[in-house]
């Protein structure tokens, strides 16, 4: 399946696999989310998604749920 829009956040605390793993599944319950892709050695997120970008407030909220912390701005 192919994504043309997608958007980069950066987290910080993401320290390992399964760190990526737990922002991955967190945000993919995200409404309009597609695709997650978190990277710990670039300290970043990738995330596709269909139809209208999903909020920074909605994607920050729910990375501090999961124990990261997001970056004000899109990357």
């Amino acid at each position: 399946m192919f994504w043309s829009k997608k958007v980069k956040l950066e987290i910080r605390g993401m320290s390992c696999g399964h760190c990526e793993a737990t922002v991955e599944e967190g945000l993919s319950t995200l409404t309009e989310v597609a695709k997650v892709k978190a990277d710990h050695q670039l300290d970043q997120v990738t995330i596709r998604y269909k139809g209208e970008c999903p909020s920074i407030e909605a994607v920050r909220s729910k990375v501090n749920e999961l124990g990261f912390e997001a970056a004000n701005s899109w990357a």
